[in-house]
């Protein structure tokens, strides 16, 4: 993320998967990007004294996807 928002993308880019698990912790979908970065990042505003969770979301681009 720190090389992608400093404009690094020649060492930003990496090959990455994300996993979909079922309740048991098996493995139901994967997602393989090749050459992935993160573009964005948001992140939710939190007031105090408020019992609200923080959140992020992060997105991520990427040049591949295989979806097994």
């Amino acid at each position: 993320i720190t090389e992608s928002v400093a404009g690094q993308m020649s060492t930003a880019r990496k090959n990455a998967t994300i996993m979909v698990m079922d309740y048991q912790n098996n493995p139901v979908k994967r997602y393989n990007m090749r050459n992935a970065w993160c573009s964005k990042i948001d992140t939710s505003t939190v007031k105090a004294g408020e019992a609200s969770a923080l959140t992020e979301t992060v997105t991520i681009t990427f040049e591949e996807l295989v979806i097994e």
